[in-house]
């Protein structure tokens, strides 16, 4: 009797994670033996069956039981639950001199995640009219931004302000949007399907477009295999999520440069010294752009007032702060060269344009940053910078340094 129990352990040992144990109780000749049979599909059918035979030489008996315990086991492979294949972690290359991404805890970054929102990026089943994706108005030649003042939307609609590109978005503190409409790049990509000026669509009326295209289907089904509905509209903006928060641009001619893989032209190293220096009279000439467009992502995140004119509400929008008038999103200056035009208003068509407004162009009102009102590298001329020709065209190619055409392709 301890044999037989022994030898059935040994079955049990063998059993699946996650099914319930199933015991056969047999009494035969006058209850001297009792015999607890389990069997699971990962043993060995031989096996399996000269042990029956062993424990029951009479042959009636090994029919019996050979028959009840195929029978055990196609109750067992009915329970067995399909394997899960888990999304393999995508792994999000930058310098370690940009610091620590900021990251969505809910949203975790994987290759089958990022695929399928690459895939949703540029696919018009997002619109209401099937005719346009957000590569429409965020087109990978222009580093995921325009080159129109005012991107058109569905049916010829043309959005408020000028598309920002989608660079670097994973060290972007937020809110996002010139006037900071979204708390997160989730929201931000929920209120642009939904917009009437630009892809028009309810979240549920995209469901049903997508459970038709079987590829669709199985990349849902691969990025999200835990979900009991993978296609869903909280998994459509976690993918497209995802998808953006992969461009990221490290290698351009100032990334080299800082890495050690290349030197500067003199009028590179002129323009940076421009960039990230702010003006002091009689003590050290710059141009002040690195107080706003701070660090190797040249952005500090804020809403500032840039001097433009006329006023616009800008950040007053959403706050109702009137101290928040025109102020705006302060952007990266990643890939400027290619994101023309520029400003929220989409003001300015060249780079050249651009210095020269805050070379003499601020206009001075109750909402215009601090920061501007001081910038001067003469005395008495605030906020006028007074920058030589040579100045402004060696700041031009230092933005020029910051072009990365790698981050296109992605």
């Amino acid at each position: 009797m301890r044999k037989l129990i022994g030898r059935v352990s040994s079955y049990a040992g063998t059993s699946w994670s996650g099914c319930i144990g199933l015991y056969f109780v047999l009494v035969f000749r006058q209850a001297q033996y009792i015999t607890i049979l389990f069997a699971t599909l990962k043993g060995n059918a031989t096996s399996w069956s000269m042990s029956i035979i062993k424990l029951f030489p009479s042959r009636p008996l090994r029919f019996f039981i050979s028959l009840a315990s195929f029978l055990l086991l196609l109750l067992l492979n009915s329970c067995k639950s399909p394997s899960i294949e888990t999304p393999e972690p995508y792994t999000l290359e930058y310098p370690n001199y940009f610091g620590k991404p900021k990251l969505p805890q809910d949203n975790p970054l994987t290759k089958e995640g990022v695929d399928l929102g690459k895939k949703l990026f540029f696919s018009p089943l997002l619109s209401s009219t099937n005719q346009i994706s957000c590569a429409n108005c965020h087109k990978p030649q222009f580093s995921f931004a325009d080159n129109q003042n005012f991107s058109e939307g569905v049916l010829g609609n043309k959005v408020d302000l000028n598309v920002p590109h989608l660079i670097n978005l994973a060290w972007n503190p937020g809110p996002f949007g010139w006037e900071g409409k979204s708390p997160s790049i989730r929201k931000a990509i929920e209120n642009a399907l939904t917009s009437p000026l630009e892809m028009d669509i309810n979240l549920n009326e995209i469901i049903p477009k997508l459970e038709k295209k079987q590829d669709l289907k199985l990349s849902f089904k691969k990025a999200f295999p835990y979900s009991t509905q993978p296609i869903t509209k909280e998994n459509l903006l976690k993918a497209l999520e995802q998808y953006t928060l992969t461009l990221v641009s490290f290698n351009s001619r100032y990334d080299l440069w800082r890495q050690g893989k290349l030197q500067p032209t003199e009028s590179e190293k002129r323009g940076f010294e421009l960039f990230f220096k702010s003006p002091k009279p009689n003590e050290q000439r710059g141009a002040g752009c690195g107080d706003c467009h701070t660090g190797h992502i040249t952005t500090n995140g804020l809403f500032m007032n840039n001097g433009l004119y006329p006023i616009e509400n800008g950040l007053s929008n959403f706050t109702q702060n009137p101290f928040d008038k025109g102020k705006f999103k302060v952007p990266s200056l990643r890939n400027v060269e290619l994101t023309s035009p520029y400003m929220h208003n989409a003001k300015f068509k060249t780079l050249d344009e651009v210095i020269e407004h805050y070379n003499s162009g601020v206009h001075v009102n109750e909402f215009t940053s601090p920061i501007l009102l001081y910038q001067q590298n003469e005395r008495g001329s605030s906020p006028n910078l007074n920058l030589t020709l040579q100045e402004k065209q060696d700041l031009a190619v230092f933005l020029r340094m910051l072009t990365d055409t790698l981050v296109l392709k992605k």
